[in-house]
Formats: structure tokens, C-alpha cells, sequence
């Protein structure tokens, strides 16, 4: 049976990043659309340096993407590979990769599924159409702006973004269920 988890920076517990440019960070909507050629590197500050560094970071000039190493992109270059384009980041010196996610999916059942009056993008209760969950890591073309997904159960889980994440113990995101199929 399959589910499908919010995925989100644990900027709570873990480093974050923030941009030293707001502006030039603002001016890329994020929003599953691949940039490419029109993407000039980011200089990102770590904003809570006493916090734990994780392998993964937040972003906080983007809630609907992350960062991560590139030790750990080789570690998770599958999903990578399906779902995103990775955008170079300087990080005071360090390089990260900023994960743009641009695998946008159709499988928002919006029949069922409970969004706020006039706020079509602002989905109170989800559900699907588990047919056409292509990759387990995936932006809905309702929320790219704001969220990222991945659906766990329709393939073993170290096939499965999230279940490859736990199973390699890689730290700073978290997962939230949003459905059950």
C-alpha cells in the first residue's frame, strides 16, 4: 500500500542555509521548472553554526528544496538523477549542491482531495491516483512552490527515496505523511 511523506529540512535540529544575497536567491522560483544555464552559484551562509551538521540542509531562501554534499549526492545519485538538477551552492568556502527538484507529477486526486476555499495550492487532506506515481521523488504542480514529496510502498524500499535515506542513516531531513493509499 502506498504512502506519500512531505519531505522536509529538520532545520530544528540540523544546520540550515541561508543566502548572503535574499535578491539573487529570490529571483529562482524553485518551483520544479529546471534552471540550467541561467543559474549563477548562490553564496549561502550556515545559520545556526553550533547546530548539527546533517547531510542534509535546509534552505531557508526555499522551503521546497535542500541541500546536500556531494559525498552524500553520490550516495542518493539515483533519485538525483530521476528527480532533480543539482545547482552548485559556495558555502563559505565549501561547496554543496542545491537539489532543485523537476520531477513535477499529475497524481493529485483533486476530486477527493480538501484545499482551502479559492487557495487551490493549500491542500487541507490529499489523495491520490497511486497509478501514476512515476518517481518516489516528486513536486505536485499545486504545491511546487512550497513542498516536496516522495511515495513510499510501490517499490522495495531501497529503491525508494526515503527508504534509502533511513537505510544509509543520512541525517537532516524528515519525513511526514501526508496519504495512505
Amino acid at each position: 500500500m502506498p504512502s506519500v511523506y512531505r519531505v522536509l529540512p529538520d532545520v530544528n535540529n540540523y544546520q540550515s542555509l541561508q543566502a548572503d544575497d535574499i535578491a539573487a536567491a529570490m529571483k529562482y522560483r524553485l518551483d520544479g521548472t529546471p534552471i540550467g544555464g541561467d543559474w549563477v552559484t548562490l553564496g549561502v551562509f550556515v545559520v545556526s553554526p553550533k547546530a548539527k551538521k546533517g547531510d542534509f540542509w535546509g534552505c531557508l531562501f526555499c522551503p521546497a528544496a535542500f541541500a546536500v554534499s556531494t559525498d552524500t549526492a553520490q550516495q542518493i545519485v539515483t533519485f538525483l538523477d530521476q528527480s532533480c538538477e543539482t545547482l552548485p551552492l559556495d558555502v563559505e568556502g565549501d561547496k554543496l549542491l542545491l537539489c532543485n527538484v523537476t520531477c513535477v507529477l499529475n497524481c493529485l486526486n483533486k476530486q477527493a482531495s480538501r484545499h482551502k476555499p479559492g487557495l487551490p495550492h493549500w491542500i487541507e487532506k490529499c489523495e491520490f491516483h497511486s497509478h501514476r506515481f512515476d518517481n518516489s521523488l516528486f513536486k505536485l504542480p499545486e504545491t511546487a512552490m512550497s513542498e516536496i514529496l516522495c511515495v513510499e510502498g510501490p517499490a522495495a524500499l531501497e529503491d525508494e527515496f526515503k527508504g534509502t535515506v533511513e537505510k544509509l542513516g543520512l541525517t537532516g531531513l524528515r519525513f511526514e505523511r501526508v496519504w495512505t493509499g
